[in-house]
């Protein structure tokens, strides 16, 4: 069987030509009654469903005259409509001589259920419906106009009502907000325009742009409105005076407003004020200014200390060594040459001054040490701490002959940084633990890591002397020890430059002890793109 379905929206058109193929049916469609009384004319359908606002002949007229035709009055007519929905509406469509009349949107399967029945009726001559109109053509035509009439009225309070909501809610806003058309005047202007340029919007709406925003900022915002009004979307910041004098700075964006027929027929403009932020962006360039000062100052006094630095190094390297060599090699001489004329406590004295030299000496070593380890570039690369830790290892067996140390070292341990500094972390660290197990039976020394969190730890740990876990913030700290210097020797730099090093690597050094059962030091690397190079 064949349909005619009339219908202007194109979306629902094609709606129900679906719904009514997919059961059976051939569909024909028209988009308003004169194209679709045309088709009926043309081949007559078994049934016609139809809208009933549309253009050029609406649904009520276009029943009327389907009822009129003598060739078409038997057919089956069924109103489809989302617009004229009242008990009056549906009884002047039944008195047309409509079969059914169906708010949309009904149940696909609800729909279909009501075509079946009202074919099936049909063929059978069970439909009770008049073959045309039971009231004459004057009284049909009033009840259209009537009807025509109060729908319009309803359709105009709907808008109204719409106009004032829309009108609460762009007032409510704290934006520009207007419509702009092709000769660049106002055809609407919210609240907040007014509370700017102080003009009541009754005055702005047909006033040209140039007449409200002044010569200087028509100017300014021409260009976008233009590219807007050729049907481009535009956003961009700037800022205008407003009625006091004063500038304020706004984001704007322009939306084109598209109409079928003739194209771009003007623009709506949204703009916020952003002054507070251009202020704050300001401030804040003026603050980094001043900073950018205040670095390069800081920077240049930097360097002068950098220069003293290296030259008060120069002299504790050279200068200061100088006089050291001299009393140790007087000191030398006299033991030599005069040995017969001293007594053995005289030597003892002799011996024990070139005993103090050599500490002076080792400790100016550990100084200028402790120094580089903060000046120098910190560089990038690929490390292998276990391969170092096996080369630190065999130096110590060598440096600490006749010391039976039981060690375990952790394969691959790899990470990002400096080699030759993190050597020197590992030779500090690792000739400690040697070091402060040579009192103990069974010495061990270990290095490994461990999971913690979400990062990695590094440790060496041994079994030897310990310490009390009180002194804990001596230990880090330039020429501070915890062991005596005829138990235990050394400077007390050591682990001040390995803590030095590890914050120059991103990371923290810690430790943990108990006297006489061994300490462990750990310490962490951060992943290459935290690590610092200005230490």
């Amino acid at each position: 069987m064949n349909i005619l379905i009339v219908e202007d929206s194109e979306d629902a058109r094609v709606l129900l030509e679906d719904q009514l193929r997919v059961h059976g049916y051939d569909v024909e469609s028209a988009v308003n009654g004169v194209e679709a009384l045309a088709k009926a004319r043309a081949s007559a359908p078994d049934l016609i469903v139809s809208d009933i606002l549309m253009p050029e002949m609406d649904g009520f007229e276009l029943c009327r005259q389907v009822k009129r035709d003598p060739l078409l009055r038997g057919l089956p007519f069924i109103f489809y409509t989302a617009t004229y929905t009242g008990s009056e509406d549906k009884r002047f469509a039944l008195s047309l001589g409509a079969s059914r009349f169906i708010v949309k949107p009904e149940d696909p399967v609800k729909f279909v259920a009501i075509i079946e029945e009202v074919l099936a009726k049909h063929e059978k001559h069970a439909l009770n419906v008049p073959a045309k109109p039971d009231k004459s053509d004057r009284v049909i035509e009033h009840m259209h106009a009537e009807r025509l009439s109060k729908k319009l009225d309803k359709k105009l309070q709907e808008l109204q009502t719409q106009k004032e909501y829309m009108q609460l809610i762009t007032d409510a806003m704290p934006v520009l907000i207007s419509h702009i058309d092709q000769d660049y005047r106002y055809q609407y202007a919210n609240k907040t325009y007014e509370d700017w340029f102080h003009i009541s919007r009754g005055e702005i709406n047909g006033k040209h742009v140039r007449d409200i925003v002044g010569e200087q900022g028509f100017e300014i915002v021409r260009p976008y409105m233009d590219r807007a009004l050729r049907g481009e979307a535009v956003t961009f910041e700037t800022s205008l005076t407003v009625y006091d004098g004063s500038r304020r700075y706004i984001l704007a964006k322009y939306i084109p407003h598209n109409d079928k027929e003739s194209g771009c027929s003007g623009f709506f403009e949204l703009a916020s004020d952003i002054s507070e932020r251009k202020q704050a962006e300001q401030e804040l360039q003026l603050h980094r200014e001043r900073l950018e000062e205040l670095v390069a100052s800081r920077t240049a006094q930097l360097n002068v200390s950098n220069q003293e630095m290296e030259t008060f190094i120069y002299t504790v390297s050279h200068d200061l060594r100088s006089p050291l060599r001299s009393v140790s090699g007087f000191c030398h001489m006299l033991m030599d040459d005069y040995a017969e004329s001293l007594d053995a406590q005289a030597m003892d004295y002799m011996q024990r001054i070139r005993d103090g030299v050599h500490r002076m000496d080792a400790l100016i070593d550990d100084l200028l040490n402790l120094s580089r380890v903060s000046r120098v570039e910190l560089k990038q690369e690929t490390v292998n701490l276990s391969a170092i830790a096996e080369e630190v290892v065999e130096s110590l067996k060598h440096g600490y002959a006749g010391r039976n140390v039981e060690y375990k070292i952790e394969d691959n341990l790899v990470v990002k940084g400096d080699s030759g500094l993190l050597r020197v972390v590992l030779e500090n660290l690792l000739d400690n633990a040697w070091k402060f197990t040579a009192q103990t039976a069974g010495a061990k020394v270990e290095f490994g890591c461990t999971e913690a969190g979400a990062g990695v730890v590094y440790y060496v740990r041994d079994n030897g002397a310990g310490f009390n876990m009180d002194h804990t913030n001596k230990l880090f700290g330039a020429f501070q020890r915890l062991h005596e210097s005829d138990e235990f020797p050394g400077t007390g730099i050591g682990l001040a430059s390995v803590q030095r090093i590890i914050q120059r690597h991103g990371g923290k050094v810690w430790a943990q002890a108990e006297v006489d059962k061994g300490a462990t030091f750990y310490f962490t690397i951060e992943t290459p793109e935290k690590l610092r190079a200005d230490g």
